[in-house]
This record gives C-alpha cells, structure tokens and sequence, in this order.
C-alpha cells in the first residue's frame, strides 16, 4: 500500500498540481471556530476525521475540550458499544459534552442510525 500511495501522489502531482497531494496539520481549534461561526447550532455539528495510517487525532480533541471547558467521553466503535455511543450521545446533549467516536468503521450499522 505505500507503493500505491506514492504512485497515486506522483500521478496526482503531474496530472493536476503539487497542492492536491500537499498535506498541512490540522487546525482544529480554527475548524471549531468556523463551524460557530457557520451555524446556529455547532454543538450538533459532527467533525470527522478521515485518518491516514498512523494519525490520530485524539489528542487535537482533548486539547481542544481542555481549552474550551468541555467534557469527553470516547468510546471505541465495535461489536455492542453502540450501546455506549448512545448513552454518551443523550448525556453529552444535556450536558454540552463531546462525544469521540473512535474506529467507526466497526460500526457502520450505527453510524447509519445516527445520520
């Protein structure tokens, strides 16, 4: 798979331009920032990363919710923790929580329901 996506970059770079394959850090408080400033609701505005082998974002979040007085509650998608998922989700709308949802492509089935 590195083959690939080296190929597919190099491909990319040639047929369109350099800037398509560039790869910049997240701002994730500026993306926060925007999305408030966007809707009327932003606390019901999902962000969702989609991750390249070896990211992740969690600590972005935490450092986020830190900052902005916010609590986390993460749960790992798999087999019965859409049950988990959902009792974040009720308590974190009353509260005005986060809910990190991690490895969602083990619960494509509640992602579903959730949309």
């Amino acid at each position: 798979t590195d083959r690939t996506m080296i190929s597919a970059d190099e491909y990319i770079e040639e047929a369109l331009e350099k800037k398509y394959t560039d790869t910049y850090p997240l701002n994730l408080e500026a993306t926060h920032q925007d999305i408030c400033e966007l809707v009327e609701a932003p606390e019901r505005v999902p962000i969702i990363f989609v991750l390249t082998p070896g990211s992740d974002p969690t600590e972005l979040v935490m450092g986020l919710a830190k900052k902005k007085k916010k609590d986390v509650q993460a749960v790992s998608m798999g087999q019965g923790q859409e049950v988990v998922a959902r009792r974040y989700i009720a308590t974190s709308i009353v509260t005005g929580g986060w809910v990190l949802l991690q490895n969602t492509h083990l619960g494509l089935k509640y992602l579903v329901e959730l949309e």
